[in-house]
């Protein structure tokens, strides 16, 4: 027994040596021998199969522990200095009795420390680190499954160089450092791991979860903490339109990622993006600013390859756009809920947009926009084809500027001219035609919105805002589609509108309803300066009617309603005074049509209206001066018509234009005094109005003229041709003709002291040939003092004016005047003037020829004769007298002045005779008895002898018939002796012409009734008679 127990021990003792030895030898070979066997088995393996340069400094085994360590490990291309991979240490530690027992290769540790990798793409977009890679051999169909209990990478470091880009790429990524467990190659085998890596710069990455390999699949979280963009960016370059320069990205997110049949599909969950301080600049040649403080992406969700795309919530806060300073763009903040995209219809859906604090910053100090809040209603974007649908955008409050500038600038377009290049690069055109873009908007809703609407393109600016109270339009993507409007305005002050309709854009159609009120005009006023010089100084518009406006060939427009202007009130520049004015005009039934041109008006209603003419200093019309299109050195230059400037004629056609209570002044300040008068109360009606060929317009106007004169105004006139057919009556009644003394003393070098006016002037134009009566009636017409005058007319007008007066004190004057419009020379106002002057002067000049033709006798009237040295009045003369006493009944302001006249030769002859004869026939009484007194008388005063010496000489011898004409002429020669002896002094002939007059006076006073004060005598004058007659004259004058 105890022999069989040492045989035993000596053989276990033998094996136990045995295995000692083995295990010495085996020991021996791996501290010793192993590691030069794995370093040759790697630089072989690497160079064979990699075709690379392996270089390990050092390489220890513990064959104890089946744990191989590589110190100064690097893998390197041949000529290249820097390793594409370098390592400090490998650790390996494989458990054999697992890999035994599991059939598989156990790794129960494998640690790597201090990894560096040089990571370059190339040009050509290849990744140098592929290289690492081991081709796959199709031949080995052999597989040995594997499991890693732990991997540590430690004090890691990335070098990535990505030098296909335009701009080469560079980045650092130290440390690195990974934590894996249980990785294993059998299906279904997983591990876990937690990778962590920082940048240096603040960025981080890490990186936890469980990953398989059999088949390929991973889940776990993601999160990438403070990640510069400008990082990013650097990497993108070209694919961004902007320059990073500050920013830090963070994003997170789990994930599921899972490899079958070579394809990977991934899928992400609850992801989260963050974007905070980011500054960029556009990528131009004058950049913009562009600042975000915060993006945030919340709950994404990610499908690959399905591409499913899914955001919750994204928002943005604090947009800003522009340069150093106020930005150009700002916005506080935008928040978009559920944007999703599907791959298979191409399409991209968002649920809502909100954006707030919009706020756009022209040059000025005012913002151009401002809106505190902007929504979107759920819209879509499809790329295939290329349509954009928007939601309802509501606008629930915001203001805007719009300046408009000279040049057709306004500076919305100086600022988008402006923001546009400096936001990116001109795109080169397509090579080909493009798909356009098709839009759809379901609606946009405005609501207490203001716009403060500037013009600066009148001299004077104008502003105009605009309230808007509630707007909204349903556009459609189909352009030949109207789209529906409507909205409620203020604008101005006090001015309100409402307006509704349809828009179409391809052709162009606008049409609806407007109902406008109270649009206060006179801050529209700079619109008129360039045709008119006038202020407005009130004045309110009211429309109400439907609107077409289509864009054709030729562009057509049209509008049915009413327009009506209240409370109107216009002011000429000149004299600051107003000039035309109305309570009211209203325009009712109005149909007007742009092309062809045409309107038709029902009713026009003028309420109170008013006007102002006048003749200013320099004898120009105020109306000419207020609608003057051009400076006075322009109109005085003159334009012959072109074809440019013709115009086709507008055809109007009005049914009743009614006037109320209307007024209008007239004065003229070209006289000293000047001259104002006016017609008040106007009233009437003008029906028929039009401008077709033929048409005959009836008017009937009435209206007071100052405060007691009357006006009426009826007749038939065809509008568009009034010198082819007119038939017009004007009565004025009652004006005081005191209001007319400037033109009097102007004209007639007089002032009017009182007197009425009353015309009656009918115009009668058939074919250009004009009949007019025009009657003018003076009513106790009295002269005032004279007025010195340049143009007054040289003439007795007193005496005129005292001629034409009947017994009432009354002027009738017809002046009828007729002629051919077509002559240049025929001018109806200078010719009534004409008329006028011309019989006050006839009747001025020739009184006696107008005496007698109101009472009879011949033109002389004015002369009276007598025989000489008589006194007695003749038949004829004294048929004369009473004419003029007649006449003179007639004519109350009418005096008669008489002037006795003498002649010299005959009157002193004649009463040199009388004389004789009285003393003949005194001497004959005293002698009766004396056979020749004659003889007597020249004996007692020439002496006997004289008497002796005369007969005898002229008494000689004769006989017969010579003794009688003898005779005859001695007694003639006696006669002469004795009248040449009588003195006849001048006072003689003087008093018999006082004599004359004095029976003239007593004739007409007597017996023709005149009043003692109408007739006056007058300084007698020497005449010369003729045919035995002295004549006296009788003049007229104005009392």
């Amino acid at each position: 027994m105890s022999g069989r127990v040492r045989s035993i021990s000596r053989r276990r003792k033998k094996q136990i040596a045995a295995i000692a030895g083995l295990f010495g030898l085996y020991a021996l070979a791996g501290f010793l021998g192993a590691p030069k066997l794995v370093d040759k088995l790697a630089r072989d393996y690497v160079h064979e199969k990699l075709h690379l340069n392996l270089a390990i400094r050092e390489v220890q085994v513990n064959p104890l522990r089946l744990a191989l360590r590589l110190d100064g490990v690097s893998v390197s291309e041949a000529g290249v200095k820097t390793p594409l991979l370098s390592l400090k240490s490998v650790y390996i530690n494989v458990d054999a009795l697992g890999s035994l027992w599991r059939r598989q290769i156990e790794v129960d540790d494998l640690d790597l420390l201090a990894p560096v990798m040089d990571a370059r793409i190339d040009r050509e977009g290849h990744l140098n680190l592929l290289k690492l890679v081991p081709p796959e051999d199709p031949d080995d169909k052999s597989r040995t499954n594997w499991h890693l209990a732990a991997l540590g990478v430690h004090q890691g470091r990335i070098a990535l160089a990505d030098d296909s880009r335009p701009k080469p790429f560079t980045a650092l990524l130290e440390p690195l450092n990974l934590q894996l467990h249980n990785l294993s190659s059998r299906p279904a085998g997983s591990g876990k791991y937690h990778f962590a890596a920082e940048t240096g710069k603040g960025e981080a990455l890490e990186w936890h979860g469980t990953v398989a390999l059999n088949p390929v699949r991973s889940e776990g979280d993601l999160a990438i903490r403070g990640l510069q963009a400008k990082t990013v960016a650097d990497y993108a370059q070209s694919a961004l339109p902007l320059s990073v320069q500050a920013g830090r990205l963070s994003m997170a997110g789990h994930y599921v990622l899972l490899l079958e049949n070579d394809t990977p599909t991934v899928r992400l969950t609850g992801g989260a993006l963050n974007l905070e301080g980011l500054q960029a600049a556009t990528v131009v040649e004058q950049p913009l600013q562009l600042r975000l403080d915060r993006m945030s992406m919340k709950d994404l969700s990610l499908d690959w390859p399905a591409q499913n795309l899914t955001c919750p919530e994204l928002s943005f806060q604090k947009l800003a756009i522009g340069e150093d300073g106020p930005a150009w763009v700002s916005i506080d903040g935008v928040k978009l809920s559920r944007l999703d995209w599907n791959p298979v219809k191409q399409l991209a859906s968002l649920k809502g947009l909100g954006v707030e604090g919009i706020r756009v910053q022209g040059d000025g100090k005012a913002p151009l926009l401002s809106v505190p809040r902007l929504e979107i209603a759920a819209s879509t974007v499809a790329l295939t084809p290329k349509q954009l649908q928007v939601g309802r955008v509501v606008i629930p409050k915001g203001e805007a500027r719009f300046t408009r500038e000279p040049g057709d600038q306004s500076d919305w377009t100086r600022f988008v001219s402006r923001l546009l290049p400096r936001l990116s690069k001109p795109q080169p055109a397509p090579a080909g035609p493009e798909v356009p873009w098709r839009t759809a908007l379901a609606e946009l809703a405005l609501s207490d919105f203001r716009v403060n609407a500037e013009d600066r393109t009148p001299k004077k600016p104008v502003s105009l805002p605009l309230y808007i109270r509630q707007l909204s339009i349903h556009p459609e993507m189909d352009a030949a589609k109207p789209q529906r409007f409507e909205g409620e305005f203020d604008i101005g002050s006090s001015a309100s509108l409402r307006v509704g309709g349809d828009l179409q854009e391809s052709p162009l159609i606008l049409s609806g309803h407007a109902d406008l009120k109270g649009l206060d005009l006179p801050p529209l006023t700079p619109y008129l300066a360039d045709f008119a010089r006038f202020q407005l100084q009130s004045g309110k518009l009211d429309l109400n009617g439907r609107f077409l406006v289509k864009d054709a060939k030729v562009p057509q427009a049209e509008y049915h309603g009413s327009i009506g202007i209240d409370n109107f009130v216009a002011n000429d520049l000149f004299l600051q005074e107003r000039f035309l004015a109305w309570k009211r005009l209203q325009v009712n039934g109005l149909d007007f049509n742009l092309s062809p041109m045409k309107a038709k008006i029902r009713e026009i209603v003028a309420e109170q209206p008013f006007s102002r003419v006048m003749i200013l200093p320099d004898k120009s019309l105020n109306i000419a001066q207020i609608l003057a299109t051009t400076p006075p050195e322009a109109s005085s230059k003159s334009t012959s018509p072109t074809k440019s400037n013709a115009t086709v004629a507008a055809t109007v056609d009005i049914n009743r234009v009614a006037v109320r209570n209307g007024a209008m002044l007239f004065a003229d300040l070209s006289l000293k005094p000047q001259f104002a008068t006016g017609i008040e109360a106007l009233n009437g009606e003008v029906r028929g109005v039009s401008t077709r060929p033929g048409a005959i317009a009836d008017i009937r106007l009435l209206g007071r003229v100052d405060q007691y004169g009357k006006a009426d105004i009826h007749g038939r006139v065809n509008p568009l041709a009034p010198d082819a057919r007119t038939a017009m009556a004007l009565k004025f009644d009652n004006v005081e003709l005191t209001t007319l003394t400037p033109y009097s003393a102007k004209f007639a070098g007089y002032r009017i002291e009182k007197g009425k006016l009353s015309l009656d002037l009918d115009y009668q134009i058939e074919n250009r040939q004009l009949k007019a009566s025009n009657r003018i009636v003076l009513n106790q017409l009295t002269l005032g003092e004279k007025v010195e005058s340049p143009d007054a007319v040289n003439m007795p007008l007193r005496l005129a004016l005292a001629l034409l007066k009947d017994g009432k004190g009354v002027i009738d004057l017809d002046l009828p005047i007729s002629g051919s419009l077509d002559d240049p020379q025929f001018r109806v106002g200078p010719i009534v003037w004409k008329a006028f002057v011309n019989v006050v002067t006839k009747v001025a000049t020739a009184p006696f020829r107008f005496i007698a033709g109101l009472v009879g006798g011949g033109e002389d009237m004015d002369s009276l004769a007598f025989a000489p040295g008589e006194t007695a009045i003749r038949p004829d003369t004294r048929d004369k007298v009473l004419r003029l006493a007649q006449a003179l009944n007639q004519r109350p302001q009418l005096r008669a002045e008489l002037r006795g006249s003498f002649d010299p030769d005959l009157d002193r002859q004649a009463i040199r005779a009388a004389r004789l004869d009285e003393a003949l026939k005194a001497r004959a009484l005293k002698a009766p008895k004396e056979p020749e007194s004659l003889e007597g008388l020249f004996a007692e005063r020439f002496g006997q002898d004289a008497l002796k010496q005369k007969k005898a000489l002229a008494l000689r011898p004769a006989g017969g018939q010579e003794l009688a004409v003898a005779m005859e002429a001695y007694r003639a020669s006696l006669r002469t002796a004795l009248m040449d002896q009588e003195v006849v002094a001048d006072g003689d002939l003087r008093q018999l012409a006082l004599d004359r007059s004095r029976s003239l006076r007593q004739l007409l006073i007597d017996e023709g009734k005149v009043e003692e004060a109408r007739v006056f005598m007058l300084e007698p004058e020497a005449a010369s008679g003729a045919e035995g007659r002295v004549v006296s004259k009788v003049s007229l004058n104005a009392l």
